[in-house]
């Protein structure tokens, strides 16, 4: 519906439960997490849903509507998180054409460095745990994509939180991350 009131061709990506779910690694999810690429697409696609009849629930720099399902909105940055470079490409690997909309993807290694610094415990620790036993994870990619956060003006606290996270399933969970990733991640933190 808010594709049919797009005024011109808008890319998003859905994030975090939304994207597990449409990447079936997840079987239902509470909320549509989507994140657009610029300030621009994200100023369009809030006035698209209150053209279909959405309302604003929350705003600050990330907007939630609702009509009958909550959408969370946000412009190119979910908290410290920046939606960009590589990540874009590979979340256009799948995609949904929604009138004017194109809804992308993220792929489930950029869901768990996304999901790894929102410190929701329960629940991202489950979705983090599904990708790493589920999902096809390029690992060299993932420290590209930690690297690329960093040089682009993502939070350095990336590089500790999936560091901590990949040890914690590693060593407690005996999920398959490769001691060389973790070990990486460290060597990335000493040099910030």
């Amino acid at each position: 519906m808010i594709g049919e009131k797009l005024n011109s061709d808008v890319e998003v990506v859905a994030i975090g439960g939304t994207a597990l779910v449409l990447r079936d690694l997840k079987p239902s999810t509470i909320d549509v997490d989507i994140a657009t690429l610029s300030n621009d697409d994200f100023e369009k696609v809030i006035e698209a849903a209150y053209a279909s009849g959405y309302r604003e629930l929350w705003k600050a720099s990330w907007v939630r509507v609702t009509n009958e399902v909550p959408i969370d909105i946000f412009p190119r940055r979910v908290g410290e998180y920046l939606i960009g470079g590589s990540m874009v490409k590979r979340s256009r690997e799948l995609f949904f054409k929604l009138s004017r909309l194109t809804l992308n993807v993220l792929h489930p290694q950029d869901i768990l460095l996304l999901k790894s610094l929102m410190g929701r415990e329960t629940k991202d620790f489950e979705d983090m745990k599904t990708i790493i036993k589920c999902a096809s994870i390029n690992w060299r990619d993932v420290i590209a994509e930690v690297k690329w956060q960093l040089d682009n003006g993502g939070s350095t606290r990336i590089v500790l939180e999936l560091g901590y996270w990949l040890e914690h399933f590693k060593q407690r969970e005996k999920l398959g991350v490769p001691e060389w990733t973790i070990n990486e991640l460290w060597l990335l933190l000493q040099k910030l």
